[in-house]
């Protein structure tokens, strides 16, 4: 949860309070600017806003707008004063605004607006992840099509022709374009605990695939594949909507940023509702559809050249360094039962 407003005092009696609160797996950032947010909204991903309304410079309601260019789930609450209740209608018509309060209300009932919004996001997880709903999703003819043709991809060798492959991504409505990049993530599953049968791990496979393609798909196109029984690959380009109205270069800067501050809540996803132990390596830059293979058996090789082997880890890998595989960011590594080792 990052804390925003320009009056120290408040901002340092906020902080203190929910540090001392100590709600369970919550950080807590204080920053006195909306400037100072956005340098933290480029460098984490960022929760739930507890934000001022009126700020000099850029304002709360120029933050929001920010805040949903970045993390389109992220929640925010409102602190007005008595003359700023227009401003406070006004957000809360933007779905992400979940509250609006007075900073006379107290820090009572500032807090009862945090734990509802830590509620919310937790029915939410639950809305989309609990297993009734997976079984209902399950594959139809035209996803095996869509997975047939991405590994019929991964064994080509030669440059492909970027026309007819497209002619094949719209035959079976894959939202892909094969005249841009894209980018390769490993999901590697590392403990299966209970799920012992063929059928059950075929289930939780694509119970992850699920999870991967529905975080992701707020801001990228995304399509998971079975790479072998305990991996999973994920191809992702921008929206095709979005690449009009920006230079290729900066979507995709927004794009990495997006997809590597997700991956860490596909492992938590991952982790809450099936109890499992997931790693996620990821590509730290795109890449071309015949480079395609050749980036993902690098991040592969990735789990066996980092320390740890068969502990839970998030990689960011960079596929196209020559020689040995260079981990560019160990995020996290940590073993499901909660003993920390690195």
């Amino acid at each position: 949860m990052m804390i925003v407003d320009d009056e120290p005092n408040i901002l340092d009696g906020l902080y203190e309070f929910f540090v001392k609160a100590d709600f369970k797996d919550l950080e807590i950032i204080k920053v006195h600017s909306a400037d100072h947010a956005i340098d933290w909204l480029n460098t984490v991903k960022i929760d739930i806003v507890l934000s001022d309304i009126c700020m000099p410079g850029m304002d709360g309601m120029a933050l929001i707008q920010e805040i949903v260019d970045r993390w389109p789930r992220c929640k925010v609450i409102l602190l007005t004063g008595h003359n700023e209740f227009d401003f406070a209608h006004q957000a809360i018509r933007n779905p992400c605004v979940v509250d609006y309060l007075l900073k006379t209300e107290g820090m009572d009932k500032i807090r009862a607006a945090v734990e509802l919004t830590l509620e919310k996001i937790s029915s939410e997880e639950d809305y989309f992840y609990k297993s009734q709903w997976l079984r209902d999703k399950l594959p139809r003819a035209l996803p095996q099509l869509q997975q047939q043709l991405l590994h019929d991809i991964l064994r080509r060798t030669e440059r492909i022709d970027r026309q007819s492959l497209q002619v094949e991504f719209d035959a079976i409505q894959l939202p892909f374009k094969a005249d841009g990049s894209v980018l390769p993530i490993i999901l590697r599953m590392e403990a299966w605990r209970n799920y012992e049968t063929a059928s059950d791990r075929s289930l939780i496979r694509y119970a992850v695939a699920n999870i991967a393609e529905e975080l992701l798909s707020d801001k990228v196109e995304v399509k998971a594949v079975d790479l072998d029984p305990g991996t999973i690959a994920c191809f992702v380009q921008p929206k095709s909507e979005s690449v009009s109205s920006i230079k290729e270069e900066e979507l995709w800067l927004k794009t990495l940023r997006f997809v590597h501050g997700t991956m860490e809540s596909v492992q938590q996803a991952c982790g809450k509702c099936l109890q499992l132990s997931v790693s996620i390596i990821a590509s730290d830059q795109e890449v071309h559809w015949h480079e395609l293979n050749y980036a993902l058996n690098r991040l592969r090789l990735a789990i066996f050249d980092s320390p740890g082997l068969g502990m839970e880890k998030l990689l960011r890998i960079n596929t196209k360094e020559v020689g040995q595989v260079q981990v560019l960011c160990i995020i996290e590594m940590q073993q499901r039962n909660y003993c920390s080792t690195i």
